[in-house]
């Protein structure tokens, strides 16, 4: 089962489930404790999404990921406190990634290219609205994924034409 109930204003995870998905009522104002408590409920989870988090940081990510050598996808949008540190973190412990959404958070081209050297299996990637990106993460992506099918980056104007 991929579902989320809720109990009692609680989120609960069931223990087989294969995906978390987050939604800003779930995760406005989630902590890095709760979150991780989430996650370690679910511990054969293969597939992250987080939206619209204000106080989710790197540090619940980081430890909701380690361990996690089977994370197929990872999706986090609009949470002001992600930053390279996640990414390192993915390249780190989630070398089978295949996909990964980050789109309105603050990351750079030093993040992508440490997880395009450790993520070669990417397959999709869509980075949009992220204004800390240049032509490097291009270069990244197109010299440590041979396997990458699908790109995105809506609204960055850091690339050059010859990235």
């Amino acid at each position: 089962l991929n579902v989320v109930g809720e109990f009692d204003g609680m989120l609960t995870l069931f223990q087989k489930s294969t995906a978390i998905e987050l939604d800003p009522d779930a995760s406005l104002d989630m902590s890095d404790e709760e979150f991780v408590r989430i996650t370690t409920r679910c511990p054969s989870f293969t597939h992250l999404t987080v939206f619209q988090s204000r106080s989710i940081s790197d540090k619940g990510i980081i430890r909701a990921l380690m361990g996690r050598a089977s994370m197929y996808a990872v999706s986090l949008s609009a949470c002001p406190n992600i930053t390279d540190w996640t990414l390192t973190a993915l390249g780190g412990h989630c070398p089978r990634l295949a996909k990964l959404s980050i789109a309105k958070c603050p990351i750079t081209d030093e993040g992508v290219q440490v997880l395009a050297s450790k993520c070669g299996g990417l397959r999709a990637v869509s980075l949009d609205w992220c204004d800390g990106l240049s032509d490097a993460t291009l270069d990244a992506l197109a010299l440590n994924c041979p396997l990458l099918q699908e790109f995105s980056s809506a609204a960055s104007c850091n690339y050059t034409l010859n990235g």
